[in-house]
């Protein structure tokens, strides 16, 4: 290369002598009739139509670096960095007055580069590639050197051992041509982007040493054009994510969650992203061994009408070794990549020449291989691979989400069966409601609002009756002030004895406890000048008939301790909690349901009465309850009128309601002291 000074000696020596040639056209005249053939005459008048491929150092140069930096936008739009160089090799091509550019892609997986059509569609030469090292084409060498070469390449150019293949001839077939390579550089990254050649078909104007100067000062400021490029590109790509990471997720929340829809809608968004033509996802079969893919779309057709489904071996093949390596996996040329499965072409009917797997990864573990196949625009790039293993991300999510799903509704299935088996076995069999319905109901029993009489005394299947009778007592005395309530009898039998059913065989927190709290509520209910609304006076009733329904025969402290499934559901009140819960259940079995009649709002609101009536069964929340009614009493405040004043009394005649054999004689009180002692006592042992 010549320094600055004989630049500028070269072309003072030029100007003297156009200015003489201008003086003398005479002089010019005869030199040219005497040197110049016809053919280089004919070359003249044909390169007279080209505008002038001179460049000076002063307002030529300018104009081109304006024209390089007009272009920015349109280099930096650049879907991506193959794109860039050819939209960069084409502003060279321009403003240089070139014929054409070829460019080359670095392939950093290979340490190659390659030739990339300016056509793009165009794959016809995409897998010429050279290493960087001298012994191969220009692009390489200039690659090697890291510098601006400029070379007139004629048939003797083939003997430069630095650069023996010349100007590809798949590339270019002129046998004289004028070239300018000039490596493409990320700076900040020391990385290679690839080369672009420019070149002219004619030793007549070949590129000078001049504009071979200018270009390593353009090639310098490429860098600042890949720069924003490289941002404009990730914006794009992560607004795309975005996009197709929030739509994965609200696929994901779909009620039905078809799988197979999501995956091949990842599929579709993956090619479009990448730039594939093909797509596809290898789930892992650890059992036997074996990768297979089945229910995707993408290679559904005559050939393989409906489903299709294709196995391999886990221990060949590019999925295969994906899986094994549990890495990203790109080739550039399958036929000649020994870790390629040449099967895979039969089986799908398709000709595989390219492709990218990057493994579906889940706790660590391979669960399969999504799979890239045939880039359009030539090979699969270094940013192809990062976008690859952002998609691959929501792949893992989507399959483990499945799998939860998948168990969850065979967890649902189960529950069913269960939930059918139990209401089988713990709701009132046709028999029992059959016997229950030939009892008959009791016109009068005035010895059940006594606060001495002994529930206990009634004898167990003669209670259900006695319940049906206290119920329709406080039906008659409700109806008063609410007389389109109403009940369904043969629904309140199926209701009393699948209730019956739910106690358990303990000591105390039995069928015949929960009768005798029912008793006492009722004589509350009959006795006192109360003033309950009537659907607080049908909730008292049945929550204390369900107060204690599965009671398991400990207290809740001792859950607690135990740290037992209920305490861990229900920290607080712990069994009663669970009574409420099951009596809600009971509600929901088929033809349970004693509040059919009611409305929504009516049936939300008997609920919650009930739920607040068992919850102050629990004698830790007793004393807080009777301190706050002795308050509100004490101040003159109390009132029916008051919800908080009725609240409070309901929970402490739920309280005394349960506590009912306090108050019975004490021949029945010490007998019932005792048994529950032995339930209690029952707690320890193992």
């Amino acid at each position: 290369m010549s320094t600055r000074a004989s630049i500028l000696r070269d072309k003072d020596e030029e100007e003297r002598i156009e200015r003489y040639l201008i003086r003398n056209p005479s002089f010019l005249d005869k030199f040219v009739s005497k040197n110049a053939n016809s053919e280089r005459i004919d070359a003249w008048k044909e390169t007279k139509k080209r505008p002038s491929r001179r460049i000076s150092l002063g307002s030529q140069q300018n104009d081109i670096r304006r024209k390089f930096f007009e272009s920015a936008k349109y280099i930096t739009d650049s879907a991506d960095s193959v794109n860039f160089l050819h939209r960069l090799g084409e502003t060279l091509s321009q403003i240089f007055s070139a014929d054409g550019y070829n460019a080359y892609p670095y392939d950093d997986g290979n340490q190659t580069i390659y030739f990339s059509s300016p056509n793009r569609g165009n794959k016809a030469n995409s897998l010429l590639s050279w290493r960087i090292e001298p012994g191969g084409n220009i692009a390489a060498y200039s690659a090697f050197k890291n510098q601006v070469i400029r070379v007139n390449c004629s048939k003797d150019l083939q003997i430069d051992e630095n650069f023996p293949e010349g100007l590809n001839s798949n590339i270019c077939d002129e046998e004289e041509t004028s070239i300018l390579t000039c490596p493409i550089i990320n700076i900040e990254e020391s990385q290679l982007i690839g080369v672009i050649e420019i070149y002219r078909i004619s030793l007549n104007f070949p590129f000078t040493e001049t504009e071979e100067n200018f270009l390593t000062t353009i090639s310098y400021q490429s860098d600042m054009l890949f720069y924003g490029f490289e941002l404009k590109r990730l914006q794009r790509q992560q607004d795309k994510l975005n996009k197709f990471t929030i739509s994965t997720i609200k696929s994901l929340y779909n009620e039905k969650f078809p799988i197979d829809d999501v995956l091949n809608k990842i599929l579709r968004i993956s090619k479009e992203l990448l730039g594939a033509e093909k797509s596809l996802i290898f789930l892992v079969d650890q059992k036997n061994n074996e990768v297979y893919s089945k229910n995707f779309e993408e290679f559904t057709n005559e050939t393989h009408k409906g489903s299709l489904e294709i196995r391999y071996s886990a221990d060949v093949g590019c999925i295969g070794w994906t899986v094994r390596n549990g890495k990203i996996l790109n080739i550039t040329d399958t036929i000649q990549d020994s870790r390629c499965n040449g099967s895979m072409n039969d089986d799908l009917d398709f000709n595989i020449k390219t492709t990218l797997c990057c493994p579906i990864i889940i706790r660590r573990r391979t669960i399969g291989v999504l799979q890239l196949i045939n880039k359009i625009d030539g090979r699969f790039l270094k940013e192809d691979e990062n976008l690859i293993e952002n998609i691959s991300t929501c792949c893992a999510l989507t399959l483990q989400y499945a799998k939860i799903i998948d168990k969850f509704n065979s967890l649902k299935l189960r529950n069913q069966i269960a939930y059918d088996t139990l209401h089988y076995q713990v709701t009132a069999t046709p028999e029992e409601i059959e016997s229950l319905r030939k009892e008959k109901i009791p016109e009068s029993f005035p010895v059940l609002t006594k606060f001495d009489f002994s529930p206990w005394s009634i004898k167990s299947e003669k209670r259900p009756v006695i319940v049906l009778f206290m119920f329709k007592e406080l039906m008659v005395m409700v109806q008063k002030s609410r007389p389109d309530m109403k009940f369904n009898l043969q629904t309140m039998m199926k209701f009393v004895l699948t209730v019956r059913k739910h106690y358990r065989n303990i000591p105390y927190h039995n069928w015949a406890h929960a009768f005798s709290v029912a008793n006492a509520a009722y004589s509350i209910l009959k006795s006192t000048s109360h003033q309950f609304r009537p659907l607080e006076v049908m909730a008292i009733y049945i929550a204390c008939l369900c107060h204690d329904v599965d009671h398991r025969g400990y207290t809740n402290q001792h859950l607690v301790n135990r740290k037992a499934p209920l305490a861990l559901m229900y920290p607080t009140s712990t069994m009663e909690q669970h009574h409420f819960q099951q009596t809600t259940v009971i509600l929901q079995y088929p033809e349970h349901n004693i509040f059919e009649y009611f409305t929504p709002d009516e049936y939300e609101e008997v609920l919650l009465i009930m739920k607040h009536c068992i919850l102050a069964t629990d004698l830790a929340l007793y004393f807080g309850n009777r301190a706050k009614l002795r308050e509100i009493y004490d101040s003159g405040k109390f009132g029916w009128n008051d919800r908080q004043s009725r609240n409070l009394t309901m929970a402490i005649t739920m309280t005394t309601s349960d506590l009912c054999n306090m108050y019975k004689p004490w021949s029945l009180q010490l007998q019932l002291v005792f048994v529950v002692m032995e339930e209690f006592w029952n707690q320890v042992i193992p």
